[in-house]
């Protein structure tokens, strides 16, 4: 996406500017503006971490006096004020990743490329890497194209994603439509790993329950039991919230009976919660 490598067919366009047009020169300035982060961090050892983020700058020949207030400001931004003049050898994971950061930062791109940043890292270093990469995207209005094969990396940053099969786009869209109704099967392994479809008895059938963010502030599984005086067999559940609103889905074990069924599905529609007969369409 940033040239490095140049693509054996198809176009990448930024800002509407077809990067393969570009002569080498004018490549490299565009690249300023696309700051990129990586697994391992690829932070040299032998300079401190203010030298690590101020070397993008030294190889665009900026002030040097500027330069150092400018990597001392981004460090402050990520939370690094302490660790300036450290070494990397001296800093956990999730603080060298941190000095990847601000280091991406410095040129102020509008677009940072994330590849497996938080791949490497421990569930809690990946937490507030995820936390900080949301609060910069904030404040510095940038535009963050993160690379991961952890959905729930993308639920806890991204607004908008796009599947890759077989190094083939089979899915794109707002994170919420693709949780609400994922239509390739690459997209339904990732979010249905619990899925059993096989778990079912013959004599059984299942109820999907569609969550879109608007329907799920209701304690709805009490209602059903309340209402139907049947416990409810939850197969599985994978729902998610993002920004603070719950998508996904739920599947519910349930009988043949008609009775049952037709009181289950109007608690359903009173709740306005979309539903579907497990290998049939939304009712």
């Amino acid at each position: 996406m940033n040239y490095l490598s140049k693509p054996d067919s198809g176009e990448v366009l930024i800002h509407k500017e077809n990067l393969g047009d570009l002569s080498e020169k004018q490549l490299l300035k565009k690249r300023q503006a696309i700051g990129m982060i990586f697994q391992h961090f690829n932070l040299l050892n032998q300079i401190s971490v203010v030298e690590n983020v101020i070397l993008p700058l030294k190889i665009a020949k900026n002030n040097k006096t500027n330069a150092k207030e400018k990597a001392i400001d981004m460090l402050n931004r990520v939370g690094l004020t302490d660790k300036i003049y450290s070494y990397p050898s001296e800093l956990s994971g999730g603080q060298k990743q941190r000095v990847a950061i601000a280091r991406a930062l410095i040129n102020d791109p509008d677009i940072l490329l994330c590849d497996e940043a938080t791949s490497a890292l421990d569930p809690i270093s990946t937490q507030s890497i995820l936390e900080l990469l949301k609060k910069l995207q904030n404040e510095l209005n940038l535009t963050i194209v993160l690379i991961t094969h952890e959905m729930s990396v993308i639920e806890k940053v991204c607004n908008k994603v796009a599947i890759l099969d077989d190094g083939k786009v089979v899915e794109q869209g707002f994170i919420s439509d693709i949780f609400v109704n994922p239509k390739s099967s690459a997209a339904k392994k990732l979010l249905f790993l619990q899925e059993t479809h096989g778990s079912l008895k013959q004599s059984r059938q299942a109820l999907r329950l569609i969550f879109d963010g608007q329907t799920a502030d209701k304690p709805l599984i009490s209602q059903l039991v309340l209402k139907t005086k049947q416990e409810i067999n939850i197969l599985w559940a994978n729902t998610k919230e993002i920004d603070g609103k719950v998508y996904g889905q739920m599947m519910i074990e349930i009988s043949k009976d008609k009775d049952l069924l037709n009181q289950i599905t109007d608690v359903l529609k009173i709740s306005r919660i979309n539903y579907s007969l497990e290998g049939g369409d939304i009712v």
